[in-house]
């Protein structure tokens, strides 16, 4: 959950539990027992509200420079801009799940044992895959540096 999201709940605990006050403990003999708790409830929500108000602008922002990204020519969706990823990402897990076998490992130790310079196909899958994710995950690193604009 964002920060701003938070902020969000606890303003809105807060005054839910302000509202659960009874009026009459301000008149009666718990008053300065109370007070102080109220106070500190009156404090925080002005200090939460400022800050979802100042979080709000941001988020306002955010979504302006987004729609003006994606009227763009050339722009990637995110449902295009994860699919390399996920891609990569079921590569992987796939190879690795063959790597982690019995099997594997046994063709690996007589690969160790023997004078082969080329890897197993299961290590060369594995590590293949390895450097694809890194690729996929370096390329959209790349477009989100260059093509997303700073929000202040």
């Amino acid at each position: 959950m964002t920060c701003w999201l938070r902020t969000i709940f606890s303003l809105n605990d807060l005054k839910a539990l302000r509202e659960t006050c009874n009026p009459q403990w301000l008149e009666s003999g718990v008053r300065d027992l109370v007070s102080p708790t109220l106070t500190l409830f009156a404090n925080e929500i002005t200090h939460l509200a400022n800050r979802h108000m100042k979080n709000a602008d941001k988020v306002s922002q955010a979504v302006e420079a987004a729609n003006q990204l994606t009227n763009r020519e050339g722009f990637l969706p995110a449902v295009k801009i994860s699919e390399p990823l996920e891609a990569a990402y079921k590569e992987h897990h796939s190879a690795h799940t063959e790597l982690v076998d019995k099997e594997s490992l046994d063709e690996l130790t007589r690969w160790y044992a023997s004078d082969e310079p080329v890897f197993p196909f299961k290590e060369r899958w594995y590590r293949s895959a390895v450097v694809n994710q890194q690729r996929a995950v370096e390329r959209l690193n790349s477009w989100y540096s260059t093509e997303m604009q700073v929000i202040e």
